[in-house]
């Protein structure tokens, strides 16, 4: 019996969520899956707890650690599903038909990607909210591209388990994580959708996205996470210049250009290099972002001190 979806969970020291995550996931209605468990070097008992669950659809890979792109990619490595999907291990399924309900959408398709909605989970006062995503696809369809990034211009759709994939069409297009870096899921997610026409959008919620303290998501103060989200945006530009779409070009662009602002608050970056000012000026299309592109380019600490008084 061939699998229809593999799923690659990433694990490192979490052994107070694991449980949970792959109990979410065998206990789905849809059978034939492989769950490809990657032990990114764990110390904590983890793995240990994982070994309670006897499910012979759980295939565990041991690994030095790497980090979670490292750990994805090794999934996709060895994953043999007809489709594929990545949950973080201190995440887990909403309800047991999931699985089903997505592999409905997109078999029957016949696309590359599906995406879906999540809930926000805040474990410490056991209290769900859905994702602003919901709150703009409030419909089943499918839609082109173009109209997914319009429609999505003020959601975060960069997470990469909101999506299901068809592995055949990530092996193909030798889409995979870049390693070393905070963000990641920021550049595979654009890198995939512009490698389709077509998208499968589903209002459904199928993810819990666990908040909390600690995870690589609520790391906060780190000037690395910072740098890495503007090499992401440059990065991504050479891709957006293909684009023959002017106004989709200019939305992926314009969002580049936002967060590369943001990142300057966010994480107190103190200097942009030359590369990071020439996309400020480039992509400043309105006047008021080129007086915002030139005060952050003379100096980001003024840029900074401007926007918290809330000038």
């Amino acid at each position: 019996m061939s699998n229809k979806i593999s799923i690659v969970v990433p694990v490192y020291n979490v052994e107070n969520y694991i449980l949970e995550c792959i109990e979410s996931i065998i206990n789905q209605s849809l059978k034939e899956i492989e769950i490809i468990v990657i032990n990114d070097g764990s110390t904590d008992n983890s793995i240990k707890k994982l070994e309670q669950i006897k499910d012979s659809r759980i295939k565990l890979i041991n690994k030095r650690n790497g980090g979670l792109s490292s750990a994805r990619n090794e999934g996709l490595k060895v994953c043999s599903g007809k489709y594929l999907i990545f949950i973080d291990s201190d995440d887990f399924l909403l309800d047991k038909y999931c699985l089903e309900n997505m592999y409905a959408c997109i078999s029957s398709n016949d696309l590359d990607i599906l995406s879906s909605n999540a809930k926000l989970f805040y474990e410490e006062k056991n209290k769900y909210v859905e994702t602003n995503k919901g709150l703009t696809f409030n419909e089943n369809k499918v839609m082109s591209i173009d109209d997914f990034i319009r429609k999505s211009q003020v959601c975060d759709i960069a997470p990469v388990c909101f999506y299901m994939y068809r592995t055949k069409f990530l092996k193909g297009n030798n889409l995979s994580f870049k390693e070393g870096i905070y963000h990641e899921d920021e550049l595979f997610t654009y890198k995939a959708l512009l490698k389709t026409e077509n998208i499968y959008v589903s209002n459904e919620y199928f993810y819990a996205y666990r908040q909390r303290d600690g995870s690589i998501t609520s790391s906060k103060n780190n000037i690395k996470r910072g740098l890495d989200i503007i090499d992401i945006c440059l990065e991504l530009e050479k891709d957006f210049e293909n684009i023959k779409n002017k106004e989709i070009k200019m939305i992926l662009c314009n969002r580049g250009f936002n967060m590369i602002l943001e990142s300057v608050l966010k994480y107190n970056i103190k200097k942009i290099d030359i590369n990071t000012k020439k996309y400020l000026i480039k992509h400043s299309k309105s006047i008021k972002d080129k007086v915002r592109a030139c005060i952050c380019i003379l100096s980001p600490s003024i840029y900074k001190a401007i926007i918290s008084r809330g000038v």
